[in-house]
C-alpha cells in the first residue's frame, strides 16, 4: 500500500523517481499502482483476526476482503484481454496520461501482460486464503505465491541484461523494477500466510528448498532473456530492412529526378512536347516514391529523420525545373537558359551529396546495428550456456543431496524395522503383559502375555480402556484423573511409578497386579507404556510367609510361657530341698 501510495504521488507531481527509480528502467503504471493498493488492503482484511467484540464485523472484513480481491483481478483481466483482443476499454490513461515512446512500453499507460496475469492470479489466491485447511485450499495460493516470486525474481534479474532492450515478454510491455520487488514480497507473503504443514508437509531441506528456487528462477531468467533477445533481433532486423526500403526508394527518387532534368533539357533544346510529357511522368513517379518513402517513415521511425530535408531539397529540385521551361517558353536568350541550367546542375549536385550523406548514415547505423545484433547475441548465448550450466549443476546437486537424504531415509527405515522386529519380539518373549495407550486412554498395542494375563484376544483388547480391567474403584479412580493430565503434557502423576492394583480377568476372576506406566511421544503424539505384572504367586508366597512367621510368633509365646513356668517349677524344687535339708539337720 505504501509503495502503491508513493507511485501515485509520483505520477501526480511528475517524479521519475518514485515512478521508476532510474530513468533507464520502466516506469510502474498508475494502474498497477492502484491494484499494489488494493491488495494491501485485501491482504489486511484477510489476516485480520476473526474474533472481534462485534459478532459482524468479522463477516464483513471477508467480504470487503472478497470485493477488493475480485477487483484486483477485474482489473486484471481487462488488461490481458487489452493485449489479447485488441480491445480498448480507456483504463490505460484513465488516472494520469503518459506520452508514447516512454521507455519498455509499446502501449502508453497499460500495466505489463505478466503483471496483469499476477493480478488476475493474486485475485484467485486471495479468494483461497481462509476457506479452510484443505490440500486444495493450500495448494493453490502456493503455487501461485512461488509462481509470481519466480518470475519476478528473473525480471529483476533480466535489469542486469540491458544491452538486450527494455522488451517483456513476447516483446510486449516491459515489467517495472519496483513492480517485480513487490510481486516477489506478495509471492513470499502468500507462501507464508496460507502454507499449512499439517495439510501439505514439506519434505525437502533448506539447503535442497533454495536450490530448487535458484534452479527454477534460473529457467525463467533464461526464458525470459531468449524472448526478449529474439524479440531484440526481430526489431533490428525490421529497422535494417525499414532503412533498406528509405534507401531504395531514395534512389528511385535521384533517378526520377535525373530522368526529370535530362527531359527538362531536351524539351527546353527541342521544344518537342514528348519530352515535357516524359518530365511531367517523371515527376508523378518522383512524387509517388516520396508519398512511399513518408509513409515508411511515419510507420516505424528509425535512427534520425532525413526525409524532410530529402523532400524540401527535390521539390525545390522541380520548382527549379518549372522556373526554367517556364523561361524557355517565354523566349529567354541561350546565354539566360545556359546560366539556369549552370544553376541547376548545382542544385542537382547538393541533392546528390544530400543523397550519399543520408546513405552514409543509413550504412553507419545499420552496421551499428549489426555490431549490436552481434553483441545481443553473444549475451544471448552466455546467457543460454552459463545458465544451462549453472542450471546442471544445480539439479546435480539437487539430486545427489535426494539421494543422501533416500538413503539416510532408508538406513533410518531399516533400523526402525529391525527395531520394531527387536521389540515385537522382546514383548513376546516377555512375561510381563505390555500395552500401550493412545491420548485417549484406549489400548493400541496388546502382547502376547497381556492375552495369556486378562484373557482377551487381540482383536478384543484393541479399542478398550485398560482402567476397566482394574478394581477397585478407588484405583480406576486415580487411574482416570491421572490421564487427563497426561493427555495435555504427556505426563503425570502415575509416569514413572509402580503400583500395586487388582485387575480383572474376562472371565471377572480378579488377580493382583504390579502396574508401571510411562511416556512416551511417536511422531509428535504422546503415548502411554504400560507394563502390567501378574503377582499372584508372589502375593501367595507372602501369604505363606506371613502366616510361617504368624505360627512362629504363637510358638515363641507359648515357649516363653513353657520356659517361665519352668523356671517356676525349678525355683520350688530348689525351695523344697533347702525345706527338707534344713529338717534333717534339726532331727
Amino acid at each position: 500500500m505504501f509503495v502503491g501510495t508513493l507511485v501515485l504521488f509520483g505520477w501526480e507531481f511528475d517524479i521519475g523517481l518514485l515512478k521508476s527509480i532510474l530513468p533507464i528502467w520502466v516506469s510502474m503504471k498508475a494502474n498497477t499502482a492502484v491494484c499494489f493498493v488494493l491488495s494491501g488492503i485485501a491482504l489486511l482484511l484477510t489476516s485480520c483476526p476473526s474474533a472481534t467484540l462485534n459478532p459482524q464485523r468479522p463477516k464483513l472484513l471477508v467480504l470487503m476482503a472478497r470485493f477488493f480481491s475480485l477487483l484486483i483481478g477485474l482489473i486484471g483481466l481487462l488488461s490481458l484481454s487489452e493485449y489479447v483482443f485488441g480491445w480498448e476499454f480507456g483504463i490505460d490513461q484513465w488516472l494520469f496520461k503518459e506520452p508514447a515512446g516512454v521507455v519498455g512500453t509499446s502501449y502508453p499507460g497499460r500495466m505489463a501482460p505478466e503483471t496483469a496475469f499476477y493480478f488476475v492470479s493474486l485475485s484467485v489466491a486471495l479468494l483461497f486464503l481462509g476457506l479452510g485447511k484443505t490440500v486444495r485450499t493450500v495448494l493453490v495460493p502456493v503455487i501461485i505465491g512461488l509462481m509470481m516470486s519466480v518470475f519476478a525474481l528473473a525480471e529483476i534479474l533480466s535489469y542486469a541484461t540491458p544491452n538486450i532492450g527494455v522488451y517483456g515478454w513476447f516483446g510486449l510491455n516491459m515489467m517495472a523494477m519496483p513492480t517485480a520487488i513487490l510481486f516477489t514480497i506478495l509471492g513470499i507473503a502468500l507462501i507464508a500466510l496460507s502454507w499449512q504443514h499439517d495439510v501439505l508437509p514439506w519434505a525437502f531441506g533448506r539447503r535442497t528448498t533454495v536450490a530448487i528456487a535458484c534452479g527454477l528462477v534460473l529457467l525463467v531468467f533464461i526464458g525470459l532473456s531468449t524472448n526478449r533477445s529474439h524479440f531484440w533481433l526481430q526489431e533490428v532486423d525490421r529497422q535494417i530492412l525499414q532503412i533498406e526500403k528509405m534507401q531504395g526508394g531514395s534512389d528511385r527518387i535521384l533517378v526520377e529526378v535525373l530522368d526529370a532534368k535530362s527531359h527538362m533539357h531536351n524539351y527546353i533544346t527541342t521544344g518537342d512536347e514528348q519530352f515535357l510529357k516524359a518530365y511531367l511522368l517523371a515527376k508523378a513517379d518522383c512524387s509517388t516514391q516520396l508519398d512511399v518513402l513518408r509513409r515508411i517513415e511515419i510507420a516505424k521511425p528509425v535512427h534520425q529523420s532525413h526525409f524532410a530535408r530529402i523532400d524540401t531539397e527535390v521539390r525545390t529540385q522541380f520548382q527549379w525545373f518549372e522556373h526554367v521551361i517556364d523561361a524557355s517558353r517565354s523566349g529567354v536568350s541561350d546565354a539566360t537558359r545556359n546560366t539556369m541550367i549552370s544553376q541547376g546542375d548545382k542544385l542537382l549536385d547538393a541533392l546528390r551529396i544530400t543523397f550519399y550523406l543520408v546513405e552514409n548514415e543509413h550504412n553507419q547505423f545499420i552496421d551499428k546495428l549489426k555490431h549490436e545484433s552481434e553483441s545481443v547475441s553473444q549475451t544471448s548465448y552466455m546467457i543460454i550456456f552459463s545458465g544451462t550450466l549453472i542450471g546442471l549443476l544445480i539439479f546435480m546437486i539437487v539430486i545427489f543431496n535426494l539421494n543422501i537424504a533416500v538413503n539416510e531415509r532408508k538406513q533410518r527405515e531399516r533400523a526402525l524395522k529391525e527395531s520394531v522386529e527387536k521389540f515385537r519380539k522382546i514383548t513376546e518373549s516377555a512375561q510381563d503383559a505390555i500395552i500401550m495407550m493412545g491420548a485417549d486412554q484406549r489400548i493400541s498395542l496388546w502382547n502376547g502375555a497381556a492375552e495369556r494375563m486378562f484373557g482377551y484376544t487381540i482383536a478384543e483388547a484393541m479399542g478398550q480402556e485398560l482402567h476397566g480391567m482394574i478394581v477397585p474403584a478407588s484405583a480406576h479412580a486415580r487411574f482416570s484423573h491421572a490421564f487427563p493430565h497426561f493427555q495435555q503434557s504427556g505426563e503425570g502423576a502415575l509416569i514413572g511409578k509402580v503400583t500395586e492394583v487388582t485387575a480383572s480377568r474376562k472371565g471377572g476372576e480378579e488377580f493382583p497386579v504390579e502396574l508401571s506406566v510411562a511416556a512416551v511421544q511417536l511422531q509428535g503424539q504422546w503415548h502411554a507404556i504400560s507394563i502390567v505384572r501378574d503377582i499372584t504367586e508372589r502375593k501367595q508366597a507372602e501369604h505363606k510367609v506371613e502366616e510361617q512367621l504368624d505360627y512362629l510368633e504363637r510358638f515363641q509365646k507359648v515357649a516363653v510361657k513353657r520356659e517361665f513356668r519352668i523356671k517356676e517349677l525349678t525355683d520350688e524344687l530348689i525351695n523344697l530341698s533347702a525345706e527338707i535339708e534344713a529338717l534333717k539337720r534339726r532331727i
